[in-house]
C-alpha cells in the first residue's frame, strides 16, 4: 500500500520505508511496524501546523479545549503508538477537517 508516494517493502531480514522520489531506502527496521512508526513521525513533522489545528477543532467539538502544544502532545502519541491508525484514520480526517475550514498554509520550496 502507498501513502503519498511512501510504500514499505520487506527486504531480507528486514523492512525498509521507501518514496517514489528517492533511489535508496529512507529509513530500515527489524519490524513493519517500525517502519510505519518512522513514517507517522515524517509525516506529522510534514503536516504539523494544520493537524495541530485541526486537532484542536475537533477537541473543541468534542468539549475539551486544547492547546496548540497539547493538541501536538496527542498527535505525538498517536503517531508513535497508533501509527498505522494515525496514517490511515486520524490524519486524513484532520486534513479534511483544516481544508474544510477554509483556512490558508502555505508552503516554502528552497531550490538548491
Amino acid at each position: 500500500m502507498s501513502y503519498e508516494g511512501f510504500y514499505i517493502d520487506k527486504h531480507s531480514s528486514c523492512w525498509i520505508l521507501h518514496h517514489d522520489d528517492y533511489d535508496h531506502g529512507l529509513a530500515s527496521g527489524k519490524t513493519k511496524r517500525e517502519c510505519f512508526r518512522y513514517l507517522a513521525r515524517l509525516l506529522l513533522v510534514r503536516d504539523q501546523d494544520i493537524l495541530e489545528e485541526a486537532y484542536q477543532d475537533k477537541m473543541r467539538e468534542a468539549g475539551e479545549d486544547y492547546s496548540r502544544h497539547e493538541s501536538l502532545d496527542a498527535l505525538i502519541h498517536e503517531a508513535s503508538h497508533n501509527s498505522k491508525n494515525f496514517i490511515e484514520v486520524l490524519r486524513p480526517e484532520l486534513k479534511k477537517r483544516f481544508e474544510a475550514s477554509g483556512r490558508s498554509t502555505f508552503t516554502v520550496e528552497v531550490d538548491e
